[in-house]
Parts: C-alpha cells; sequence; structure tokens
C-alpha cells in the first residue's frame, strides 16, 4: 500500500471516478470499528483512499517535494532552499494518477511552488524563538483563529527571526487580501492603533489555562512572577474598586459585582507605546472580550502602579496602588 494521503493528489476525472465508491465505504467502514477509529483519528479518510486505492490497484508516482508543509518548528532540511525547492509542472502524459508532480529537467516547463500546504501553526515568542506544540504564541499565524471572523488586512510581520516560511505565508495572504477590493477587514488608515489579529492570542480563556499557557508563563515570565499573588487598590472615575492577581491565573475584582476571570502576560508590540512589551498584561473579568476586558500596564514605582485601560481602545480607566 503506498503512502499516498491524497493530501494533496493531482488525480484525472476517471480516476476519481474509479475510486469514489470505494474510498467512501473504506473510510465509513474504518470510522465505525472502534480500534480502527481510535488508532487512526483525524486521518482516517486519508487512510481510507490509500486503502481504497490498493483494492482496486490504482498506482500513483510519488515525489518528495511537490509541497511543503511547514510550521514553526519546521526543521533546518525541510526549509533548504526554500521555496525555490518545491516545483510544480505542466501537464503530464495521462500514464497513472499523480500524487506528486515531477521536476522535469527542461527549464521551460518548471515554475516556482505553489504547493503551499498550511496545516501547522507559525507560533512565536517576540525573540524568534518556536514555541512547543499545543502552545499559542506571543505572534500566532494560525488559521484557526479565522473560523468565525475575516483576518485583518494588513496582518503584522512576524518577529524578525521567524523562518522564511512564516514570512513566505504571511506575504501570501497580504497580496491575496490587498487585491480583494471589497476584503471587509482592513487595519484603520486614520492613525488609530492597528487592529490586534495575530499578537494577544495567549489571553484566549482556555489556553491560559492549558499546561503551555498561564503556568509557563508564571515560570518564565519575570513581570509575571511578580504580580503573582498580588492585590490592588483601583480608583476611577466609577469609585473605589479591589483588584486581585492570583498565582493560579484567576483575576477577580473592577466589576460592581462579583467577577472572575483570567490574567497573563500581554506582549504586543502594536500597543506600544501605551502598553510597552514585557510591562503590560491582559485582564479579562466578567466575559473575556465582552464589557470587562482590559490591558494594564506595570509601572515599578513604590508603591507599585498598574494603570488599568479597556481593550482594544486603551482608554484609561483605573489607577491601581498594591496593597
Amino acid at each position: 500500500m503506498q503512502s499516498i494521503g491524497p493530501s494533496p493528489v493531482v488525480i484525472h476525472r476517471k480516476d476519481l471516478e474509479a475510486i469514489a465508491k470505494t474510498w467512501e465505504e473504506t473510510s465509513v467502514s474504518l470510522k465505525t470499528e472502534p480500534e480502527a477509529d481510535s488508532r487512526l483519528g483525524w486521518v482516517i479518510e486519508m487512510w481510507g483512499y490509500a486503502i481504497a486505492a490498493a483494492k482496486i490497484g490504482l498506482r500513483h508516482q510519488e515525489f518528495a517535494d511537490f509541497q511543503v508543509e511547514p510550521g514553526a518548528l519546521s526543521t533546518s532540511s525541510q526549509l533548504r532552499g526554500f521555496p525555490l525547492r518545491y516545483w510544480i509542472v505542466r501537464a503530464l502524459p495521462r500514464t497513472h494518477t499523480l500524487s506528486v508532480l515531477l521536476l522535469l529537467l527542461t527549464p521551460s516547463v518548471r515554475a516556482p511552488l505553489r504547493q503551499f500546504h498550511y496545516t501547522y501553526q507559525f507560533e512565536y515568542m517576540l525573540d524568534g524563538s518556536p514555541c512547543q506544540p499545543w502552545t499559542i504564541g506571543e505572534y500566532s499565524l494560525d488559521k484557526r483563529h479565522f473560523s468565525d471572523q475575516y483576518p485583518t488586512y494588513p496582518l503584522p510581520e512576524p518577529p524578525p527571526k521567524a523562518n522564511p516560511a512564516a514570512f513566505y505565508l504571511l506575504h501570501t495572504f497580504n497580496d491575496a487580501m490587498g487585491n480583494i477590493s471589497a476584503w471587509p477587514a482592513r487595519q484603520p488608515t486614520d492613525g488609530k492603533r492597528p487592529t490586534q489579529t495575530l499578537y494577544g492570542r495567549r489571553r484566549l480563556d482556555w489556553f491560559s489555562r492549558h499546561a503551555n499557557g498561564f503556568a509557563t508563563e508564571l515560570r518564565t515570565m519575570p513581570l509575571v512572577k511578580k504580580l503573582a499573588g498580588s492585590r490592588w487598590t483601583c480608583k476611577g472615575e466609577r469609585g473605589e474598586r479591589q483588584l486581585a492577581l492570583s498565582a493560579e491565573g484567576n483575576a477577580e475584582g473592577l466589576a460592581q459585582h462579583s467577577s472572575r476571570g483570567r490574567w497573563g502576560t500581554m506582549n504586543d508590540p502594536t500597543l506600544e507605546p501605551a502598553c510597552p512589551v514585557y510591562s503590560c498584561i491582559f485582564i479579562d473579568v466578567g466575559g473575556g472580550y465582552g464589557g470587562n476586558a482590559y490591558e494594564a500596564r506595570f509601572d515599578q514605582a513604590e508603591p507599585p502602579t498598574l494603570t488599568i485601560m479597556r481593550h482594544p481602545g486603551l482608554e484609561e480607566e483605573w489607577k491601581c496602588q498594591m496593597r
């Protein structure tokens, strides 16, 4: 049985018609068999295709460099020669299905890569360090963030030390959005602060509670260590409120009613100078990005102070002193 996927496959219509029914039946059979479903997981229909192709005798040509499938953790060998190492070519004679197209020796028929299999995330800290799996970086280029919203054109650049595939993908996104005149989400052009789209995703509640979320920040980030377990008295136009930032990442206070949310680091260059990198945290109480989402700038004074600003406009609402 060939390792063919089919991710991706270039296939003639008659071959697709020949395999379609067997592919469907095989995939459904695997999915409804508990052991197969447990072991094969979300790639089960890919296995269904490979098995179906073997069943009906449909052979594929395989070539290693038809596509690239990079992410922040891509190895140097995968990225060597990127992107010109990967090629597509004009149509070949119909001898059999092509799983990957051959780089022909005739220069006139070859062209640079246009097969970028985008599935892995580009998760980076601001210093360009790639993040480990199941981590949201301080910079986070991930299609999953845009399941229910349009990305905002233009998306911000990756950290300078990110790998070349991150820049390639980012520029591809921006080129595409920039050439759609009616693209519905664009950065403001009137001098207002850019819309956060790739920075600041670490504040997502589910991620904050993940082992790679607040617990990692507490271990690695000096500001989070300093503020963990602190209590504050805050004063603003709406009177005086209390704020507690727990060592588990919980935030309580600020709202009139009983409120509890999350806090953590907010290293987002688009928030400067109001909220400088490595001097800023987020505080979300009472519903995340609803009415009680804030950024807060820490000032090492005596006593230490927090200037709390409403998200996303950064209007100052509270001045807090450590108790």
